[in-house]
């Protein structure tokens, strides 16, 4: 695995693709300080993934229910303020073609209400190992993870929620094609 860190200060939010099962513990490994997820409700009946999430305190979302999905991003936003820092596969659901789905907004609400620094990451390669959908493990491929410069709250705040989201999906875009031409 290729990786490319920032630095440790804390109390931002990460917005990533997502390929695969493989990503958040890559994107965990790339960085050198904790993040905290915000994941499906479903996952947390998952077997040991689903328990490991609900034991470490990290965000369970109801993508089917507006007020409960609004009140996981503010508790959210809350754990940056504090000085965690949360990470949003912004897609929203593993890509099954590997190309960039567009970026829901919740992640983008939270980063405007609460002020946050936007941290993008780009995945690439994780799909090639462990596909959407599949069990099977592709042994032999390479896993890379490319971490871009912090966009800080300041730079952001006159921007609207579609122009941030188009904006930092643009920025992930580049960080996956940083990545092929290595």
């Amino acid at each position: 695995m290729e990786i490319r860190d920032i630095e440790k200060s804390p109390g931002k939010i990460y917005i990533s693709n997502h390929e695969s099962h493989l990503d958040p513990p890559a994107v965990s490994l790339a960085c050198s300080h904790p993040l905290y997820y915000i994941a499906k409700k479903e996952m947390k009946y998952v077997p040991f993934i689903g328990w490991y999430i609900w034991l470490t305190g990290m965000i369970f979302i109801d993508r089917k229910n507006k007020t409960k999905s609004q009140e996981s991003i503010k508790i959210a936003g809350e754990k940056v303020k504090s000085g965690k820092n949360v990470i949003s596969f912004a897609e929203g659901t593993r890509s099954k073609t590997g190309e960039l789905m567009p970026f829901k907004k919740g992640a983008f609400r939270m980063a405007k209400t609460h002020g946050l620094d936007i941290v993008p990451i780009g995945i690439l390669g994780s799909r090639d190992i462990l596909a959407a959908g599949s069990l099977r493990i592709h042994a032999g491929k390479t896993l890379k993870v490319n971490i871009g410069e912090v966009r800080q709250a300041e730079d952001h705040a006159d921007l609207t929620l579609d122009e941030l989201s188009k904006l930092t999906r643009e920025k992930v875009k580049e960080l996956i094609e940083e990545l092929k031409r290595k």
